[in-house]
């Protein structure tokens, strides 16, 4: 008995940890593609900065550990870009870093509760979990376009770029502020991050009581 319970605990952590891992590549194709089709230029590379730099990291590391393990996660673990073919541009590039990653892994953690938990017929659960999965995920996606930046921006900073805002790095309206632009895109991060897992673990453990699951 012990054995058949052991056993059917493992399937469905695996089939929990399955379904979650598909979810989180999903939303990360879902974005690439609604990216390439907001800019006309479907993606032609894509890399892992962060395997590409282990050979490195394991040199590093047998002479600083903690500097080896800083410069490692600073690598973005997977890139999406469609890079011009005869000038070598990056036109546009998508970074997935780990906390990025760890964001997309708790929205398809979200979304896999929710859907045993929170009933069809439930429009304002399903509102909720909708909005706290687009928190996190836009939260921690960066991105890079040619045409407005040259590195990894976060998403919103990009669009504010692009649309001409005072709100971004360069500008002269945080000359006289006590924050920079970069720290008041961090707080913003961090507060959409925080309010994203604190609604959605609010919509589910209200409705965990009366799941099935």
């Amino acid at each position: 008995m012990a054995l058949s319970s052991l056993s059917s605990a493992l399937r469905t952590a695996f089939a929990w940890l399955a379904a979650v891992c598909v979810i989180a590549a999903a939303f990360m194709a879902t974005e690439v593609v609604v990216f390439a089709l907001s800019d006309g230029r479907w993606p032609n590379e894509v890399r892992s900065p962060m395997a590409e730099f282990w050979g490195l990291f394991q040199i590093l590391w047998e002479q600083n550990p903690g500097e080896a393990a800083k410069h490692l996660l600073q690598q973005s673990a997977w890139e999406f870009a469609h890079v011009d073919p005869e000038t070598e541009l990056n036109l546009w590039r998508i970074y997935y870093y780990v906390p990025g990653l760890s964001a997309h892994v708790i929205a398809a953690a979200v979304l896999v509760l929710a859907w045993h938990w929170v009933k069809s017929a439930d429009v304002t659960g399903w509102i909720v979990v909708a909005l706290s999965i687009l928190l996190l995920i836009g939260s921690s996606t960066y991105v890079s376009h040619a045409i407005h930046c040259t590195g990894p921006t976060w998403l919103f900073d990009t669009l504010l770029r692009a649309y001409q805002s005072p709100f971004n790095e360069m500008s002269p309206f945080w000359e006289d502020k006590p924050i920079t632009a970069g720290g008041a895109f961090l707080v913003m991060q961090w507060t959409f991050s925080v309010v994203g897992v604190g609604m959605a673990w609010r919509t589910l453990a209200n409705r965990r009581d009366r799941a099935t699951f």
